[in-house]
């Protein structure tokens, strides 16, 4: 996983990274987000020289981008790739 900060959150400039983002078949998720970094990415790379490459590239085209977290899950506790809705209620419209 990788947090983003972006320098200006300018809609031109977001929509640029968005589809950077949206276009990389190695970033497997990506999530604008509120908090202390403005996107969290979900990355499948092949091996870290991998990786460093395609983040050297992220921060080479787009110049928005002011820096980037990486952080490497340890281990899973919990994952669930369905929405359940046992509750039985309906979201309203």
């Amino acid at each position: 996983m990788s947090l983003l900060d972006v320098e200006r959150e300018r809609p031109e400039l977001l929509a640029q990274l968005r589809r950077w983002l949206a276009n990389e078949p190695m970033i497997q998720q990506a999530f604008y987000i509120t908090g202390g970094s403005d996107f969290i990415l979900i990355v499948t790379a092949p091996d870290v020289d991998a990786y460093d490459a395609l983040m050297s590239r992220l921060i080479a085209e787009n110049t928005n981008v002011r820096r980037f977290t990486t952080n490497v899950a340890l281990g899973v506790i919990k994952r669930r790739s369905a929405h359940s809705r046992s509750s039985g209620r309906r979201l309203a419209s």
